[in-house]
């Protein structure tokens, strides 16, 4: 595996994040004013991520999302634009996941991102660029994300940005723990961990906690990882921010699963569920609903399991993130007795996470790895290799309703 490098260490004096430069335009252009007044509108609201809650902030974005979409795609072709389009993609890029809109956001940034011109475009903008396309990735970011997390922290120590370092080196720490690349994600922590200032609001913690969680978790503490997290639902609990404690949430139950403590698991799974179909925003759930279905078949619940499945299958059509759930619904699949549609998926969850270049979540490895082994001494090896090359070449969606047998 390719070590991440985790450039030298200063420490920049400024604790306020500089603005982006605007960018110049004619004020006879109503659409590029227009475009200058929605980039300022999500500046704010990101500027304010940790003074005013998430579902305050996504209740003033939501309303602006069909404008944002037509304006992203207007900017994509000016050719004199580059700047602005980067800019505004930049800086509403939180917005899609939580509107149920991940690959669109995915699409918006990378389009955004291919007009980046190192000898052109603004620093401060490229750097904000970077760390936001690592944030967009997660859970599970690929081997691509790499450089653009080494060069959002290189960039803001040029800078100077305090704030802006913090962010990215916490991007830096969460990749780097999700690589198994666990000494320069330290580094990164312990600096990360200098970088906060006191002064901070309370919310800037969370940048830190879910850091240092991240860590934790894929080194196998799984005990510090909980009180990590136990400190990040308790503070955007307080906070009152309902979409903080849906990432809260299921890091706890992640880290519930992986103790073995399933029952906890179930019923942080059914809380999360049930609090996220309460907001008035529509926001994924692929992925509570196949945790949910995994700590249900570790219980022997496999109705309940086969029924979470399916929704996370309905969910997963929609919103990119069905690849992730194959190793879950293999399990189930192998906890059912078929040990044949397990292969099928775990051939195909192999070849994504190759292509993709991806690393298994720990729950998901166990899965895997115990599946697998159940495979191999239910039938001869060679027969295991052939289905699970014949999975390679499924799509993730027949995959997925082999396993669920859908």
């Amino acid at each position: 595996m390719a070590r991440l490098h985790l450039p030298s260490q200063t420490y920049p004096e400024s604790s306020v994040r500089p603005s982006i430069p605007s960018c110049p335009i004619e004020e006879a252009d109503p659409r590029l004013q227009r475009a200058q007044v929605m980039l300022a509108l999500f500046q704010q609201l990101d500027e304010q991520e940790w003074t005013l809650p998430g579902t305050q902030r996504l209740a003033a974005a939501l309303p602006e999302i069909d404008p944002l979409r037509a304006m992203l795609d207007s900017l994509a072709h000016d050719p004199d634009q580059a700047s602005l389009h980067i800019a505004l993609a930049a800086a509403s890029a939180w917005v899609w996941q939580p509107a149920g809109l991940h690959l669109e956001g995915l699409s918006h940034l990378e389009r955004a991102g291919s007009r980046i011109d190192p000898a052109l475009t603004p620093v401060p903008l490229q750097a904000r660029w970077s760390t936001v396309r690592v944030l967009a990735a997660m859970p599970l970011p690929g081997a691509s994300e790499r450089g653009h997390a080494e060069r959002a922290v290189a960039l803001y120590r040029v800078q100077g940005d305090r704030r802006g370092l913090y962010h990215a080196l916490g991007a830096f720490v969460r990749l780097a723990a999700v690589a198994r690349d666990f000494e320069p994600a330290q580094a990164a922590l312990r600096e990360l961990e200098s970088l906060h200032d006191p002064g901070w609001p309370p919310c800037s913690r969370t940048v830190l906690l879910t850091a240092r969680g991240y860590l934790a978790y894929f080194a196998g503490r799984v005990e510090e990882a909980l009180t990590a997290y136990e400190a990040l639902l308790k503070l955007v609990t307080k906070s009152d921010d309902a979409w903080a404690q849906r990432s809260a949430l299921i890091f706890l139950e992640q880290a519930m699963q992986a103790l073995g403590r399933f029952e906890e698991a179930v019923r942080l799974g059914r809380e999360l569920i049930a609090q996220q179909r309460a907001l008035p925003f529509r926001s994924s759930l692929t992925m509570p609903w196949a945790n949910l279905c995994q700590a249900l078949t570790e219980l022997g619940e496999l109705d309940e399991a086969l029924q979470a499945g399916r929704e996370a299958l309905e969910e997963g059509l929609h919103d990119g993130q069905l690849w992730l759930t194959l190793d879950v619904f293999a399990y189930l699949a192998g906890r059912r007795g078929r040990l044949g549609d397990a292969a099928l998926a775990f051939g195909c969850a192999d070849a994504e996470f190759a292509q993709r270049g991806a690393v298994r979540q720990p729950n998901e490895q166990r899965a895997h790895d115990v599946t697998l082994a159940a495979l191999r001494e239910a039938m001869p090896s060679y027969f295991v290799s052939a289905l699970l090359t014949e999975g390679a070449a499924l799509s993730v969606e027949d995959a997925a309703r082999l396993a669920l047998d859908s």
